[in-house]
């Protein structure tokens, strides 16, 4: 054979397996090209917690259980002390006085004759004449405090008055010596004078306030009327 027809047919072979790389080339890139495109880009698919029946069935417990409301707090109101007792302050003892005012008539303690308001000096020296009783023979007896007394004389109704040799009712105006203290002896009763605070006795014609021991002419009967 020509060796020329030869090389021409040895350059077409070469010439076609040339185009045929090419064009395999073409078509795999083509491809390659179009798998890439149409990749689609991996799904991330999140997976569902897995819900178990005891989680349902708690939740289901919660939801149909009725929600308790608190009850509020209640405070306890606070406590009020009560104020201290202020205790009234104690009653002074009542005092009872021996005597109670008004008239009385005394008998002296020598005699046991009646003292009578006689011109400027009480004189125990009338007789006891019951029922009957005279003006003079009256005294008022008023009680100023623990058991001290003024005493009126029954002819001008002035105060008796423990005056030094004597007892005589012609004051006006009340003083120390118009204040005699009346003490309880017994059934009867013992009278000390204003002016030092001795015994009043029946001696003789005439009362004196001027003895320290008690005798039985220091003892007058007072009796009220």
């Amino acid at each position: 054979m020509d060796k020329k027809i030869i090389i021409v047919i040895v350059i077409v072979c070469i010439c076609v397996c040339i185009s045929i790389s090419v064009g395999v080339g073409i078509a795999f890139a083509t491809s390659t090209t179009t798998n890439t495109a149409t990749t689609k880009a991996p799904t991330t698919t999140t997976k569902a917690p897995t819900i178990t029946g005891a989680a349902i069935e708690k939740a289901t417990a919660t939801i149909g259980a009725p929600t308790t409301t608190r009850a509020p707090t209640i405070t306890a109101a606070p406590t009020i002390t009560a104020a201290p007792t202020t205790s009234a302050p104690p009653t002074a003892a009542t005092f009872t006085p021996l005597l109670s005012n008004g008239l009385y008539k005394i008998q002296g303690g020598r005699d046991n004759k009646l003292c009578s308001d006689q011109n400027e000096e009480v004189r125990c020296n009338v007789d006891n004449l019951g029922a009957y009783l005279g003006a003079y023979e009256k005294f008022t007896l008023e009680h100023l405090g623990d058991n001290y007394y003024t005493i009126k004389g029954g002819r001008a109704n002035k105060y008796c008055s423990d005056k030094n040799e004597h007892v005589s009712c012609d004051v006006v105006n009340l003083g120390p010596y118009e204040k005699f203290k009346i003490q309880k002896d017994g059934q009867v009763y013992n009278i000390k004078g204003g002016r030092e605070g001795k015994f009043c006795s029946d001696q003789n014609e005439q009362v004196i306030c001027n003895v320290d021991n008690l005798g039985p002419y220091e003892k007058f009967n007072i009796i009220k009327i």
